[in-house]
């Protein structure tokens, strides 16, 4: 007698073993993705942080020219910073809508336009403030530091 297809527990052995192995790759795949996300968030921060330096180097004037503490790397709310949000950033032109998106927000379905998207939790970062303030007392140096704070509330 001739055999002309696979049994049924051939069949299953198959995707027993391909299950098996689906169950051993997930993980790497899901730590991978993880990176990915987290370094592509990265990389959106710098590219705020950098955009709010050129902004400020542009309006050097409305850098706070007294600074009362140096700046040790602490990315607080500080009275030496002046703040501006991500979207006023991209309004003036220093985030290019290029690095933006279009999204309809599930709320209230209505389309918003040049949103910087979080790509680890997919929420707009439109709304984070940038504080920008000179990073030591010395005058000499004028070297501007940037980073997010928060939320604006």
């Amino acid at each position: 007698m001739k055999n002309n297809g696979f049994t049924l527990i051939e069949i299953l052995a198959v995707v027993a073993i391909l299950g098996v192995l689906v169950i051993m790759i997930m993980p790497g795949i899901m730590t991978v993705r993880k990176n990915v996300l987290e370094n592509a968030l990265e990389n959106r921060i710098s590219m705020i942080e950098n955009a709010a330096q050129d902004y400020a180097y542009d309006h050097i004037n409305e850098v706070k020219s007294t600074v009362t503490s140096n700046y040790a790397g602490e990315k607080t709310s500080n009275v030496n910073c002046i703040y501006r949000n991500v979207n006023f950033l991209i309004n003036s032109g220093y985030i290019s809508s290029s690095n933006t998106y279009t999204v309809e927000d599930d709320s209230t379905e209505q389309i918003k336009e040049n949103q910087i998207l979080n790509p680890v939790t997919g929420e707009s970062m439109n709304n984070l403030r940038v504080c920008i303030r000179f990073d030591t007392n010395d005058a000499i140096s004028r070297k501007i530091v940037a980073y997010i704070v928060e939320d604006e509330r």
